[in-house]
């Protein structure tokens, strides 16, 4: 079921920056939360370069989005 929102978490198992198909930067990681629930997460495009986004740091993801698996956020 598709789903929108914004969550608060740390960073972890972060990817290293590849391009994706279309050319943009592209990087993934996991979003655990205080509970320990975890999202996979999909960055693409200029956000993808935010240097924040790094192992245990505590991030705030706004508008993430579910389409396609529902246990991967795209950002």
């Amino acid at each position: 079921m598709p789903f929108r929102g914004t969550f608060v978490g740390s960073v972890r198992n972060r990817a290293d920056l590849i391009s994706s198909g279309t050319g943009q930067p592209n990087i993934d990681f996991d979003l655990v939360d205080d509970t320990g629930g975890t999202f996979a997460c999909s960055v693409v495009g200029p956000h993808a370069r935010y240097t924040r986004i790094k192992d245990n740091e505590k991030v705030v993801v706004y508008h993430a989005e579910a389409d396609r698996k529902p246990s991967q956020m795209h950002l």
